[in-house]
């Protein structure tokens, strides 16, 4: 079987929109004898932390703008142009909840909705935390939430969580850990 990418190319490629956090670019591709277009949303990477204070899980409930609501999730941002993604994570672990981590290891990476983004993203679990001040930006809404594992499991079956990133970093995080916490 060829490689796809042997015989599919890019004939041309626009951008559409140049904004602070994302490009969104038109492409013209040819595959074979047919030519086709897509839109794609240029981010880049991100990185993402479940923080773990002891016996508690450590969450945030942040508003959503797209979809005008408040919602559960771990921290989480852009890694910048030349910033390694531990420490875009630990960054973000310190402006969105206040904590520093002595402890962080990278469990997954990952691409968030590869059908219009190229957005990767890299998962940390932090361990061994030290509370200090959040320094929130502009517009960010978070309200912070030190759970139980009992707490946590609760809410995963009521279905209360629902972004994709906390679910993939609490479920990796309560399947590996199972027998530290006899769950």
């Amino acid at each position: 079987m060829k490689n796809m990418n042997d015989f599919l190319e890019i004939s041309k490629e626009e951008l559409i929109y140049s904004g602070i956090r994302i490009n969104v670019k038109k492409r013209k591709y040819i595959y074979e004898n047919s030519e086709f277009e897509k839109e794609i949303v240029e981010f880049g990477k991100s990185a993402a932390v479940l923080p773990i204070n002891d016996d508690r899980i450590v969450l945030i409930e942040q508003f959503r703008y797209p979809i005008n609501k408040w919602i559960i999730e771990i921290p989480a941002g852009r890694v910048e142009k030349g910033e390694d993604p531990r420490n875009a994570a630990l960054r973000e672990l310190k402006e969105e909840t206040g904590y520093t981590a002595r402890n962080i290891e990278e469990v997954a990476s990952f691409f968030v909705s590869p059908g219009y983004s190229d957005e990767l993203m890299y998962l940390y679990i932090a361990e061994d935390l030290k509370k200090s001040e959040q320094s929130l930006e502009k517009g960010e809404l978070i309200r912070l939430k030190e759970l139980s594992i009992k707490e946590v499991k609760e809410m995963l079956k009521k279905r209360e969580i629902t972004d994709g990133k906390t679910l993939l970093a609490l479920y990796y995080y309560l399947y590996y850990y199972f027998d530290k916490f006899g769950i």
